[in-house]
């Protein structure tokens, strides 16, 4: 049995506001400016979200999180990258609350469990996510739009196509429950010229559009695209298409330098949603994908 104090927030003050009441207004008001829609027919299934600073990419996360109003999830599964670390397999965080200004949010020590015996790649490793601000700087946004819901926290380490696979797997298995959510945590390019920039996260985003995980993570494997995240976008991306997602629909785009007023050197900031139900045309999960990374995801667990 796990007995994990609770996670001080590692972020107020620097990549969102500190003060509770300045939190929860500038929360709101991103959520507030949203624009996007999802038909209420269409099940969500995941999200992807950028883990910036508020001030270049929270409206971007916005965009994400604003798809859950009206919606009812009990646990939310957070999967991102390790930044700081280095480790090999996938950490969660199995018991516990995560704490922001705006208070805890629990874990779900349940379905943390149910992650840790799936297999051997997933160890409890709550050391892994004491400095890492990736999972962080999304509770804000979730506490405010589903502020009952519990989370699951997992990082990913050195990159594997083993481990994609096998956390994909779990993950489509987490899906059984239809009140959990996926959230995959991601940043895209980093510190070029917004023209090299907007190249590079050009076709990250056409791939995730439609919705070809195995395409992406080889193009992230050879270096032809970059996202520091970019095993836990395709580890949900994966599973949330194995579980039965049809479709993509991206929410937000933008880069760090429509900030900060330089186009010298940015990051990439990206939002999605997987959903299932009538998907737009055009924009499906590859039947070959879904085949084939089913085969080796059950292998691999």
């Amino acid at each position: 049995m796990h007995a994990n104090p609770v996670r001080p927030p590692i972020g107020a003050g620097s990549l969102y506001p500190e003060d509770p009441g300045e939190l929860a207004a500038r929360v709101d008001g991103l959520l507030r400016d949203a624009r996007t829609h999802l038909e209420p027919d269409r099940k969500l299934s995941a999200l992807a979200c950028p883990h910036g600073a508020y001030a270049q990419s929270g409206a971007v996360t916005a965009e994400a999180f604003a798809c859950l109003k009206g919606r009812k999830f009990s646990t939310v599964v957070f999967v991102g990258p390790d930044h700081f670390v280095g480790f090999e397999g996938i950490a969660v965080y199995p018991d516990g609350a995560f704490r922001t200004p705006l208070g805890e949010v629990a874990v779900d020590p349940d379905l943390a469990q149910f992650f840790l015996d799936a297999s051997e790649s997933v160890i409890a490793a709550p050391e892994a996510h004491a400095q890492e601000h990736a999972i962080e700087v999304q509770l804000p946004f979730l506490q405010r739009i589903l502020p009952d819901a519990a989370i699951v926290p997992i990082l990913m380490g050195f990159r594997s196509r083993s481990n994609v696979e096998a956390l994909a797997m779990i993950l489509s298995r987490a899906l059984d429950d239809p009140s959990v959510l996926l959230v995959a945590t991601t940043d895209l390019s980093h510190y070029h010229p917004r023209a090299k920039a907007r190249q590079l996260d050009g076709r990250v985003r056409d791939l995730v559009q439609a919705f070809a995980p195995t395409i992406l993570w080889e193009d992230l494997r050879e270096g032809r695209v970059e996202a520091c995240g970019g095993d836990s976008l395709v580890a949900v991306m994966l599973g949330a298409g194995i579980a039965g997602a049809e479709s993509c629909r991206i929410l937000g785009y933008c880069d760090s330098g429509e900030a900060t007023g330089s186009d010298q050197s940015v990051v990439g900031y990206l939002s999605a949603a997987f959903m299932r139900g009538a998907p737009p045309r055009g924009s499906v999960f590859h039947a070959y994908e879904h085949k084939e990374i089913l085969i080796e995801a059950e292998e691999t667990v």
